[in-house]
């Protein structure tokens, strides 16, 4: 039995499974989401050199912390991470 170009589409669709589909027309959301996630975690990467280099430059860890955003907690163990890998 032959099908026409339609008749195909249409019985490919009256038998795809719909959870799939939604996944199928979000790729472009899931490939941006990741596309941002990079973006995210070189920003993320970004900001701890240069905690890093303000650190060095002698800059306290509360001044650094509301500087970037992050907790002086969070601060304290970057610095302390790095100081311990040399």
């Amino acid at each position: 039995m032959k099908l026409t170009p339609l008749e195909l589409c249409q019985f490919v669709d009256s038998t795809v499974d719909r959870s799939y589909a939604t996944f199928v027309s979000e790729a472009p959301l899931l490939a941006e989401l990741k596309r941002a996630g990079k973006r995210l975690a070189r920003a993320r990467a970004d900001v701890d050199e240069l905690i890093i280099e303000a650190a060095k430059e002698g800059h306290s860890l509360r001044i650094l912390s509301k500087a970037s955003g992050v907790s002086h907690e969070r601060v304290r163990q970057l610095l302390q991470r790095r100081s311990s890998d040399g």
